[in-house]
């Protein structure tokens, strides 16, 4: 089961960070979640669309950790990758990051 739980945020880490590095390679600017208009995610539960979107949001920390929407997540930038794929902590922090970065985009 925990190899289960962990395959999902792991493939997603992966080709996010591959896409992130076609993307600046190609167009000669910084990549972050913040400038992506949409994403796509095939999921069998809406849950695990939500928390891919907080695992996005973690790994755009993880590249930019001094910015200043991160302040309150210092705690999270020693953890190693492999053991933050089953954090319920991490999920909730970063997806609670996410869902405050969308508020201005869906207020009318």
């Amino acid at each position: 089961r925990a190899s289960q739980i962990s395959a999902t945020p792991k493939a997603l880490d992966i080709c996010y960070e591959r896409f992130f590095n076609k993307f600046e390679k190609r167009y000669d600017e910084v990549f972050n979640l913040d400038i992506v208009d949409y994403c796509v995610f095939h999921a069998p539960y809406n849950k695990l669309v939500q928390k891919s979107f907080g695992r996005l949001k973690y790994n755009d920390f993880l590249r930019y950790p001094d910015r200043e929407e991160y302040k309150e997540c210092q705690e999270y930038r020693e953890i190693p990758k492999e053991k933050t794929y089953e954090s319920r902590d991490i999920s909730k922090q970063f997806l609670k990051l996410y869902k405050r970065s969308i508020q201005p985009s869906r207020s009318p």
